[in-house]
């Protein structure tokens, strides 16, 4: 005789929860809990997902699968967030479950759990400096120089502009009102430009070195920068000289010519 033994129970579902919702960047760790809704007769494997803007081993550590033993209902996993000196912005990890295994237990529904890692990071700001103030009119060089205060994981453009007395493409090259780029992972660029040699008379020039815009990496200006570059001026201020046609003329109206000379 074969008698069945109809189970009162239904087949348990997986829910999880986080004891966190938010972790500090600086090594801050957080625990996934795995609930049964009921107990079963063996070990029930939970495998664990991860997506986000958060990256693996980057970001954060975690622990990937849940055991939850035969006659309990829970098991956790845990993890951690990884300090870094790079500005990111708050990231998400979103936790879910890839797998589940094991006295007939089975995800309840479409479980996920989502921790934001707050960055310890304040957000970039860009500070030009220059390798000269003044260059020489016949070809001097110079560099500007853009420098972050702390890397960031995007690629940063900083527009420049310029202004002052002196002309672009007349008193010196166009590549210092160019655009730097500030490699993701890295703190500086660079533009440079020179001088433009010529035989006119123009005094010292100012060339001011300032930012259109920034872009990127969620980085900003730092207040206002500007530099200013003057050219030095490779003539000497001009002089008069009169000279006349002739040393002498007579009184019945002769003509004289007098040339001024620079």
């Amino acid at each position: 005789v074969t008698v069945e033994i109809i189970d009162a129970e239904s087949a348990p579902t997986v829910t999880l929860s986080s004891n966190v919702s938010s972790l500090a960047e600086s090594g801050e760790t957080a625990i996934i809990t795995a609930t049964l809704s009921v107990a079963t007769y063996e070990d029930v494997t939970v495998v664990l997902d991860a997506s986000g803007t958060a990256l693996y081993d980057t970001d954060y550590t975690y622990q990937t699968v849940i055991t939850i033993p035969a006659g309990a209902t829970q098991g956790t996993a845990s993890g951690a967030s990884i300090d870094d000196d790079i500005y990111e912005g708050n990231e998400t990890v979103i936790i879910t479950i890839y797998n589940i295994s094991g006295g007939g237990a089975e995800e309840n529904g479409a479980q996920s759990e989502i921790i934001t890692i707050i960055d310890n990071e304040s957000a970039p700001t860009v500070t030009l400096s220059s390798n000269v103030t003044t260059v020489a009119e016949d070809g001097g060089t110079g560099t500007v120089t853009a420098t972050l205060s702390i890397a960031t994981t995007a690629d940063v453009t900083v527009e420049l502009g310029a202004a002052g007395t002196a002309t672009s493409g007349t008193d010196y090259t166009s590549g210092v009102t160019s655009t730097i780029t500030i490699s993701a992972g890295s703190l500086t660029g660079t533009a440079s430009g020179a001088s433009i040699a010529d035989d006119i008379y123009e005094g010292n020039e100012t060339v001011i070195v300032s930012i259109s815009s920034v872009s990127g990496g969620g980085a900003t200006e730092n207040g206002t920068q500007s530099l200013t570059v003057t050219i030095t001026d490779a003539e000497s201020a001009p002089t008069v000289n009169l000279s006349s046609s002739s040393a002498s003329v007579t009184e019945d109206g002769s003509a004289i010519t007098l040339t001024a000379t620079l």
